[in-house]
């Protein structure tokens, strides 16, 4: 590397899921749906929900980041439930099976425009799409069966138990040919 070289690091804000709550049916509905999608599934370890993609970030500029987000990188005391599994675009169309989240007190809707908020502050551009809390759970390559809109109905409804609190994290997201690898920088 050369020594004028600027050093990056390509960022996220977000939350992970509480692997104890979301673990003992994860396996169920990859099986499920393995049978008329493919793709690969994130693992376990990974399943998150962002608030805010950075990108490729100076390294000199996370403390400030660190600053301007000290307000939401903590632990917060609100609920949320995971309320069922849709797709983007549309389910003719999959190409990401996600999963759902409600927050009865929109707390992560106040975090998620907060964050927004002091991002802008320091420069960084404004989501431009309405905030959808919602975690990825394939990349969808392939729709194997025309089942797959049947099977999609079977989940509009989950019984999951809540997760009763959550935390906010500055993530690193390093890209290998195996998948990311997410490391919590704060």
């Amino acid at each position: 590397m050369a020594e004028n070289e600027i050093k990056t690091k390509r960022l996220f804000i977000g939350t992970f899921i509480d692997r104890k709550i979301f673990d003992p049916i994860y396996p169920e509905i990859q099986n499920d749906f393995s049978s008329v999608i493919s793709g690969k599934w994130v693992e376990p370890e990974n399943l998150h929900f962002t608030y805010k993609f950075l990108g490729a970030v100076e390294e000199t500029k996370i403390p400030e980041i660190e600053d301007a987000l000290s307000d939401y990188l903590i632990t917060f005391n609100s609920s949320f439930e995971f309320n069922k599994i849709g797709v983007f675009p549309n389910p003719r169309e999959a190409n990401i099976l996600w999963l759902g989240l409600f927050n009865p007190d929109r707390k992560v809707f106040d975090i998620a425009d907060g964050i927004d908020e002091n991002m802008k502050t320091i420069g960084f551009k404004p989501e431009r799409r309405k905030f959808l809390p919602h975690v990825t759970l394939i990349r969808i390559k392939k729709s194997l069966s025309s089942g797959f809109i049947d099977i999609l109905k079977e989940y509009n409804r989950l019984d999951i138990p809540p997760m009763e609190s959550f935390s906010v994290n500055l993530i690193e997201s390093q890209l290998t040919p195996k998948g990311p690898i997410y490391t919590i920088i704060k």
